[in-house]
Protein backbone atom coordinates (compact mmCIF):
# COMPACT_ATOMS: atom_id res chain seq x y z
CA UNK A 1 0.00 0.00 0.00
CA UNK A 2 0.97 3.50 -0.93
CA UNK A 3 1.33 6.65 0.77
CA UNK A 4 -0.10 9.63 0.30
CA UNK A 5 1.16 12.44 -1.97
CA UNK A 6 2.52 15.58 -0.73
CA UNK A 7 2.56 19.32 -1.72
CA UNK A 8 6.21 20.78 0.07
CA UNK A 9 6.71 24.46 -0.69
CA UNK A 10 10.42 25.12 0.34
CA UNK A 11 11.63 27.85 2.30
CA UNK A 12 13.27 30.80 0.86
CA UNK A 13 16.83 30.10 2.19
CA UNK A 14 19.34 27.37 1.13
CA UNK A 15 18.53 25.34 4.26
CA UNK A 16 16.82 23.09 2.08
CA UNK A 17 13.62 22.65 4.85
CA UNK A 18 9.83 22.86 3.38
CA UNK A 19 6.15 22.97 4.69
CA UNK A 20 3.60 21.41 3.30
CA UNK A 21 0.61 18.91 2.86
CA UNK A 22 0.13 15.14 2.82
CA UNK A 23 -2.90 13.07 1.65
CA UNK A 24 -3.68 10.46 3.58
CA UNK A 25 -2.54 6.76 3.71
CA UNK A 26 -6.14 5.74 4.03
CA UNK A 27 -8.40 5.02 0.51
CA UNK A 28 -10.26 8.01 0.36
CA UNK A 29 -13.70 7.39 -1.16
CA UNK A 30 -14.28 10.59 -2.96
CA UNK A 31 -11.90 13.62 -4.06
CA UNK A 32 -11.82 16.14 -1.51
CA UNK A 33 -10.85 19.82 -2.43
CA UNK A 34 -11.14 22.58 -0.04
CA UNK A 35 -11.82 26.19 -1.21
CA UNK A 36 -9.49 28.57 0.43
CA UNK A 37 -10.69 31.64 1.60
CA UNK A 38 -10.68 35.02 -0.40
CA UNK A 39 -9.03 36.72 2.41
CA UNK A 40 -6.61 37.08 5.23
CA UNK A 41 -8.18 36.18 8.89
CA UNK A 42 -7.34 38.45 11.65
CA UNK A 43 -4.61 37.74 14.03
CA UNK A 44 -5.22 34.87 16.19
CA UNK A 45 -8.26 33.68 14.19
CA UNK A 46 -8.25 29.64 12.56
CA UNK A 47 -9.13 27.87 9.71
CA UNK A 48 -12.65 26.30 10.13
CA UNK A 49 -14.70 23.93 7.49
CA UNK A 50 -18.40 24.63 7.03
CA UNK A 51 -18.61 21.56 5.84
CA UNK A 52 -19.01 21.83 2.73
CA UNK A 53 -15.49 21.99 2.12
CA UNK A 54 -15.41 25.85 2.10
CA UNK A 55 -12.48 27.40 4.78
CA UNK A 56 -12.64 30.00 6.71
CA UNK A 57 -10.78 31.72 9.80
CA UNK A 58 -13.18 31.87 12.51
CA UNK A 59 -12.55 33.51 16.28
CA UNK A 60 -11.33 30.97 18.17
CA UNK A 61 -13.60 32.56 21.24
CA UNK A 62 -16.25 32.72 19.46
CA UNK A 63 -15.94 28.47 18.13
CA UNK A 64 -15.71 28.01 21.76
CA UNK A 65 -18.60 30.52 22.50
CA UNK A 66 -20.96 28.59 20.22
CA UNK A 67 -20.24 25.53 21.66
CA UNK A 68 -21.05 26.63 25.16
CA UNK A 69 -23.75 27.51 24.23
CA UNK A 70 -25.08 24.23 22.45
CA UNK A 71 -23.57 22.62 25.64
CA UNK A 72 -25.88 25.20 28.07
CA UNK A 73 -28.56 24.50 25.61
CA UNK A 74 -28.20 20.76 25.92
CA UNK A 75 -27.99 20.89 29.62
CA UNK A 76 -31.13 23.47 29.65
CA UNK A 77 -32.87 20.53 27.69
CA UNK A 78 -31.89 17.82 30.23
CA UNK A 79 -32.80 19.98 33.28
CA UNK A 80 -36.22 20.99 31.70
CA UNK A 81 -36.71 17.16 30.91
CA UNK A 82 -35.85 16.06 34.45
CA UNK A 83 -37.49 18.84 36.25
CA UNK A 84 -40.87 17.73 33.92
CA UNK A 85 -40.10 14.48 34.99
CA UNK A 86 -39.94 15.45 38.58
CA UNK A 87 -43.40 17.25 38.35
CA UNK A 88 -44.87 13.83 36.70
CA UNK A 89 -43.49 12.23 39.52
CA UNK A 90 -44.78 14.80 42.46
CA UNK A 91 -48.12 15.07 40.92
CA UNK A 92 -48.79 10.88 40.69
CA UNK A 93 -47.42 11.08 43.98
CA UNK A 94 -49.61 13.72 45.25
CA UNK A 95 -52.45 12.07 43.38
CA UNK A 96 -51.81 8.85 45.00
CA UNK A 97 -51.27 10.51 48.37
CA UNK A 98 -54.89 12.36 47.97
CA UNK A 99 -56.49 8.73 47.11
CA UNK A 100 -54.95 7.26 50.43
CA UNK A 101 -56.33 10.11 52.33
CA UNK A 102 -59.58 9.52 51.08
CA UNK A 103 -59.84 6.09 51.47
CA UNK A 104 -58.42 6.83 55.07
CA UNK A 105 -61.23 8.89 55.73
CA UNK A 106 -63.84 6.56 54.02
CA UNK A 107 -62.41 3.65 56.21
CA UNK A 108 -62.67 6.61 59.33
CA UNK A 109 -65.94 7.26 58.09
CA UNK A 110 -67.38 3.62 57.99
CA UNK A 111 -65.61 2.73 61.58
CA UNK A 112 -67.32 5.90 63.28
CA UNK A 113 -70.56 4.54 61.10
CA UNK A 114 -70.28 1.47 62.87
CA UNK A 115 -69.54 2.59 66.15
CA UNK A 116 -72.68 4.89 66.20
CA UNK A 117 -74.46 1.94 64.85
CA UNK A 118 -73.45 -0.48 67.76
CA UNK A 119 -74.08 2.35 70.36
CA UNK A 120 -77.44 2.56 69.15
CA UNK A 121 -78.19 -1.21 69.25
CA UNK A 122 -77.56 -0.64 73.09
CA UNK A 123 -79.02 2.33 74.20
CA UNK A 124 -81.85 3.29 75.74
CA UNK A 125 -85.24 3.65 73.13
CA UNK A 126 -87.53 5.29 75.50
CA UNK A 127 -89.98 5.89 72.12
CA UNK A 128 -89.83 1.81 71.66
CA UNK A 129 -90.61 2.54 68.15
CA UNK A 130 -86.86 0.18 66.95
CA UNK A 131 -86.54 -3.16 67.04
CA UNK A 132 -82.96 -4.66 68.99
CA UNK A 133 -81.89 -4.99 72.03
CA UNK A 134 -81.24 -2.20 74.25
CA UNK A 135 -79.63 -1.38 77.73
CA UNK A 136 -80.99 0.10 80.43
CA UNK A 137 -78.52 2.99 79.78
CA UNK A 138 -80.14 6.38 80.45
CA UNK A 139 -83.34 5.50 81.75
CA UNK A 140 -84.77 7.98 83.83
CA UNK A 141 -84.04 7.51 87.44
CA UNK A 142 -85.69 9.12 90.61
CA UNK A 143 -84.41 9.12 93.62
CA UNK A 144 -86.04 6.98 96.44
CA UNK A 145 -86.44 8.69 99.98
CA UNK A 146 -86.54 6.20 102.67
CA UNK A 147 -89.44 3.83 102.78
CA UNK A 148 -89.05 2.62 106.25
CA UNK A 149 -91.22 1.52 108.16
CA UNK A 150 -93.21 0.22 104.87
CA UNK A 151 -96.31 1.74 103.31
CA UNK A 152 -99.41 0.06 105.37
CA UNK A 153 -101.55 -2.70 104.24
CA UNK A 154 -104.26 -1.92 101.70
CA UNK A 155 -104.85 -0.14 98.42
CA UNK A 156 -102.32 2.52 97.35
CA UNK A 157 -101.57 4.68 94.88
CA UNK A 158 -97.79 4.89 93.71
CA UNK A 159 -96.67 8.72 92.29
CA UNK A 160 -93.99 7.45 90.44
CA UNK A 161 -93.01 10.92 89.53
CA UNK A 162 -91.58 11.47 92.94
CA UNK A 163 -89.76 7.90 93.48
CA UNK A 164 -88.95 4.20 92.09
CA UNK A 165 -89.01 2.05 94.52
CA UNK A 166 -91.83 1.75 96.62
CA UNK A 167 -91.81 -0.61 100.18
CA UNK A 168 -95.12 -1.95 100.34
CA UNK A 169 -96.77 -4.44 103.51
CA UNK A 170 -99.21 -6.64 102.17
CA UNK A 171 -102.84 -7.70 102.32
CA UNK A 172 -105.05 -10.39 103.56
CA UNK A 173 -108.12 -9.11 102.03
CA UNK A 174 -108.10 -7.99 98.35
CA UNK A 175 -106.40 -4.47 97.16
CA UNK A 176 -105.59 -2.77 94.25
CA UNK A 177 -102.16 -1.67 93.75
CA UNK A 178 -102.39 1.99 90.99
CA UNK A 179 -99.44 3.39 89.14
CA UNK A 180 -99.71 6.85 88.75
CA UNK A 181 -97.38 9.37 86.43
CA UNK A 182 -94.89 6.47 84.70
CA UNK A 183 -93.30 8.03 82.65
CA UNK A 184 -92.13 6.72 79.25
CA UNK A 185 -88.57 4.11 79.35
CA UNK A 186 -88.84 4.83 83.08
CA UNK A 187 -88.90 1.32 85.64
CA UNK A 188 -89.81 1.23 89.06
CA UNK A 189 -89.73 -1.38 91.48
CA UNK A 190 -92.08 -2.17 94.00
CA UNK A 191 -90.71 -4.57 97.17
CA UNK A 192 -94.46 -6.26 99.17
CA UNK A 193 -93.91 -7.41 102.59
CA UNK A 194 -95.77 -10.44 102.86
CA UNK A 195 -98.31 -11.26 105.74
CA UNK A 196 -98.44 -14.55 104.67
CA UNK A 197 -101.92 -14.32 103.47
CA UNK A 198 -101.16 -15.05 99.61
CA UNK A 199 -103.55 -12.56 98.74
CA UNK A 200 -102.11 -10.86 94.91
CA UNK A 201 -103.30 -7.22 93.84
CA UNK A 202 -104.66 -5.85 91.22
CA UNK A 203 -102.99 -3.52 89.18
CA UNK A 204 -104.27 -0.32 87.75
CA UNK A 205 -103.10 3.05 86.26
CA UNK A 206 -102.55 1.36 82.81
CA UNK A 207 -102.39 -1.72 80.56
CA UNK A 208 -100.28 -4.48 82.42
CA UNK A 209 -98.18 -6.86 80.10
CA UNK A 210 -96.89 -9.88 82.38
CA UNK A 211 -95.30 -13.34 81.44
CA UNK A 212 -97.58 -16.19 80.04
CA UNK A 213 -98.81 -16.75 83.60
CA UNK A 214 -99.90 -13.48 84.02
CA UNK A 215 -100.06 -11.22 86.77
CA UNK A 216 -97.44 -12.70 89.95
CA UNK A 217 -99.42 -14.38 92.94
CA UNK A 218 -97.59 -13.15 96.53
CA UNK A 219 -96.05 -15.50 98.22
CA UNK A 220 -98.00 -16.58 101.90
CA UNK A 221 -95.31 -17.36 103.46
CA UNK A 222 -94.36 -15.11 106.50
CA UNK A 223 -91.64 -12.56 106.81
CA UNK A 224 -90.77 -13.20 103.04
CA UNK A 225 -90.79 -10.18 100.21
CA UNK A 226 -92.01 -9.79 96.53
CA UNK A 227 -90.14 -8.08 94.36
CA UNK A 228 -92.19 -6.85 91.05
CA UNK A 229 -90.27 -4.51 88.27
CA UNK A 230 -92.31 -2.17 86.15
CA UNK A 231 -90.82 -0.22 82.76
CA UNK A 232 -93.53 1.91 80.52
CA UNK A 233 -92.70 1.28 76.98
CA UNK A 234 -95.22 2.82 74.82
CA UNK A 235 -99.02 2.54 75.77
CA UNK A 236 -97.87 -0.51 77.95
CA UNK A 237 -96.47 -1.25 80.91
CA UNK A 238 -94.42 -4.27 80.95
CA UNK A 239 -94.14 -6.23 84.46
CA UNK A 240 -92.18 -9.03 85.95
CA UNK A 241 -91.80 -10.23 89.61
CA UNK A 242 -89.95 -12.34 92.26
CA UNK A 243 -92.03 -13.61 95.08
CA UNK A 244 -90.46 -15.27 98.54
CA UNK A 245 -87.17 -13.79 98.58
CA UNK A 246 -86.44 -14.15 102.10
Amino acid sequence: MGTGGKIKLEEGTAGGTYVGFKAPDTEVTSDLLWTLPATDGAAGTMFATDGNKNLSFVDEAGTRSAADSTLQSNLNTEITARTNADSTLQTNVDTETTARLNADSTLQANINAEITARTNATSVNPSGTSAGMYSITGYGRISSPSQSPARSAGSEAFDCSTQHIFLKTGSSSAYTLTINNLAEGQTVNIIVASVASGVSPSWAGGTFVWGPSGAPVFTAVASKYDFVTLVKVGSLIFGSAIVGMA
